[in-house]
């Protein structure tokens, strides 16, 4: 019981950490698109040093956190429908390789992540599109990464496409996190596509596949 209750305390504070790791990563991100104009050289410089701090971290607690998952042997259960693949994203507790491009190759990271953190990364990464003047975000099952994955685990490749010209949109998207997460997870799990919409402020769904299984 001791060592259950150790490892549920594990993986909140690793939750709370990356979470918090994240969250500095994009909140830098959104402050440098609005005030970077407005900065002095010294403060574009500390601007500059704190948003690859905020990377370093990331890659910190990837790393933890793969440490702490390393003997977790999860395999990917097989899914005959559709919301069979939902359902047990929902359930699953499991890790995604989730390479992250927000502004070109060089911006991207790979991290390590569970379906809670994925939800959180979404709502911010969503917001930070529109923001940015990004018009769809499309999911992908990828290859990509630094490392390879535990057994039944899949890469999660996130790409940010350029707006057409027009108004700043809106943004209001906390509310579809949650089932973006679910549909990106089974994305990673099972293979596909899901091409998200941003332009109106929120996160609509514009195509959502899958092998053998087409979604509106």
């Amino acid at each position: 019981r001791r060592c259950r209750a150790g490892d549920a305390f594990a993986r909140r504070a690793a939750h709370d950490v990356a979470g918090a790791a994240t969250g500095l990563h994009l909140g830098l991100e959104m402050f440098a698109d609005e005030h970077a104009a407005r900065l002095s050289d010294d403060g574009a410089a500390e601007l500059s040093e704190l948003r690859q701090q905020a990377r370093l971290m990331l890659r910190l607690v990837d790393a933890l956190t793969r440490q702490h998952r390393a003997s977790r042997k999860e395999l990917a259960p097989q899914a005959t429908s559709l919301t069979d693949a939902v359902d047990a994203a929902r359930q699953s507790d499991r890790l995604f390789d989730l390479a992250l491009d927000v502004e070109g190759p060089a911006a991207g990271l790979d991290v390590l992540v569970d379906r809670e953190l994925l939800c959180l990364m979404l709502e911010d990464l969503l917001r930070l599109a529109a923001r940015r003047r990004h018009a769809q975000a499309t999911f992908r099952e990828s290859p990509v990464g630094t490392r390879p994955l535990p057994p039944g685990y899949r890469g999660l490749e996130l790409q940010l496409s350029p707006a057409p010209p027009g108004p700043m949109p809106r943004v209001s998207i906390d509310e579809e996190a949650e089932a973006l997460a679910l549909a990106s997870a089974v994305v990673a799990r099972h293979g596909g596509e899901l091409l998200v919409d941003t332009r109106d402020g929120h996160a609509q769904v514009v195509r959502f596949t899958l092998p053998g299984v087409t979604a509106p």
